[in-house]
């Protein structure tokens, strides 16, 4: 009805700062630590008040092409920006990469891809699982398909392997790729909205997908198969999955 409004903010942590007189713009400056914080905004015409809220999260940034051995929940979310020229975050032999439940990764480069070498233990719960995803929340699912590239497996005969449980992997070429001898066990986690394949297996090592649910793909959900195959895989197990709009 025309009334002039007085617009208030505050945050959990850090601090705004006013960008314009209408205390319609704010600068955030985010606090050393990461986490998530709570921005409240509240507008009041004179009589009546309506209030906003909504999660701002700070989090830690990882530059280098080497997976840390430990991603904790208390440095979440991860923003992962490995450089244009080599887009890969390597897993090395005989090294492992251990990930907490509740912890998100979030890809900062196009083209992204896990190269895992040695072990992966990602061991989410129900209630907090791991989640995997590009940092920009613009994108919408099967519009952006190929962004980055998943998990590569690679792998001698005693590495290469990912243990992942309650992860979540949004928007990636694959979900998983599995070449020459490396394995992978899946059990109750989700792929989305996947590119070529949510899961390619394309080596001759195993493979299990328990209680998993792979959606909303614009290719294959599960795919076996490929030229890389130069004798048949060591084992298949794929049990109580749900494979949807693939």
């Amino acid at each position: 009805d025309g009334d002039p409004l007085t617009i208030t903010w505050e945050v959990t942590r850090g601090s705004l700062t006013a960008q314009n007189t209408q205390n319609t713009v704010m600068r955030w400056a985010v606090p050393a630590t990461a986490g998530t914080d709570t921005v409240t905004i509240r507008a009041n015409d004179g009589s009546v008040t309506t209030t906003l809220t909504a999660e701002v999260k700070a989090g830690t940034l990882q530059t280098s092409n080497t997976a840390l051995s430990a991603y904790i929940k208390v440095n979440s979310p991860y923003i992962l920006d490995p450089s244009d020229a080599d887009p890969r975050i390597a897993v090395v032999a005989n090294a492992t990469m251990n990930v907490e439940p509740g912890v998100e990764l979030l890809i900062n480069t196009e083209g992204t891809y896990f190269d895992v070498a040695g072990d992966v233990e990602a061991h989410g719960t129900q209630d907090e699982p791991i989640v995997i995803r590009p940092n920009n929340r613009t994108f919408k699912c099967t519009t952006d398909p190929k962004w980055w590239e998943g998990f590569r497996g690679v792998s001698n005969d005693t590495d290469g392997s990912l243990d992942c449980e309650y992860v979540e992997i949004w928007d990636a070429n694959w979900g998983v790729r599995l070449l020459q001898n490396s394995r992978a066990v899946l059990r109750d986690c989700r792929i989305l909205c996947s590119g070529e394949a949510g899961i390619r297996f394309e080596g001759n090592g195993s493979f299990w997908a328990v209680d998993t649910r792979i959606s909303d793909g614009i290719g294959d959900g599960i795919s076996i198969g490929g030229p890389s195959i130069v004798s048949l895989p060591d084992s298949i197990r794929i049990e109580g999955c749900a494979i949807v709009f693939n």
